[in-house]
């Protein structure tokens, strides 16, 4: 396996003549909590959607756990992966076991695999109640739920704390921090606030208008003359 376990070279993708993203590179290590950060339209749902071969690129190319992504090896690769891109799509009529159930027979899983992702995302006892009944935030944690079904090597996670109060920000957060522990997965998270990426990442890509502006550590970018809050502050002049 490489060091890298997302790697995208010259990445592009167009809407019309305008460029959604241009040339991105980026790498993400192993092991590491990728914090991809950017303000609101920037770029990040885009090329998280590139990542899972749900749309096709217009240039450039992306090597997902060291394998090319196009239609052909999409179905293959994303077994070895979990997401959730924009908000948590369910079938509210059924309870939160029974959507899993429907992801376990996809993936080829067994009623095991249900128990253990409801456990650790604190549902377990609800896991029965018909979703459409479930609040927010529960249905924030049913989606990292299933995102992480078959104990998938690379998660991807758009904006997973948007529009959840205080309390279920937080409750979030500690849920990704603990998922590389638990399941060693690399988990890249995208999100449009400062201090979500640094309570949570170990390493950033900060994207502006399409375009790739840093990606290193976040203690790197920390201890530099320019604060993330300041290359934050920068990149959101004019938008």
């Amino acid at each position: 396996m490489k060091e890298y376990v997302v790697e995208t070279f010259d990445l592009c993708k167009k809407s019309g003549s305008r460029y959604r993203i241009k040339d991105v590179n980026l790498s993400v290590p192993k092991g590491s909590i990728y914090g991809f950060l950017g303000p609101n339209g920037a770029g990040k749902t885009t090329t998280m959607k590139l990542m899972l071969g749900l749309i096709q690129p217009d240039g450039g190319s992306i090597d997902i756990l060291g394998k090319k992504m196009n239609p052909k090896s999409r179905f293959k690769i994303n077994k070895h992966t979990g997401s959730l891109i924009e908000s948590p799509g369910f079938y509210g009529h059924l309870s939160a076991k029974e959507n899993l159930e429907i992801i376990a027979r996809y993936k080829g899983l067994g009623i095991k695999e249900i128990k253990e992702v409801l456990e650790i995302v604190h549902l377990y006892d609800r896991k029965d109640d018909k979703v459409k009944n479930y609040s927010l935030g529960m249905k924030q944690r049913l989606g990292i739920a299933m995102a992480l079904m078959g104990r998938p090597e690379l998660i991807i996670l758009d904006e997973p704390t948007n529009g959840l109060d205080p309390a279920g920000i937080n409750e979030i957060r500690n849920l990704i921090k603990s998922i590389p522990r638990i399941y060693g997965s690399t988990v890249i998270i995208s999100s449009h606030l400062l201090s979500e990426v640094e309570q949570m990442a170990d390493y950033v890509g900060i994207i502006n208008k399409g375009q790739m502006i840093y990606e290193g550590p976040l203690s790197k970018l920390e201890t530099s003359a320019a604060s993330l809050e300041e290359v934050f502050l920068e990149m959101t002049k004019g938008a």
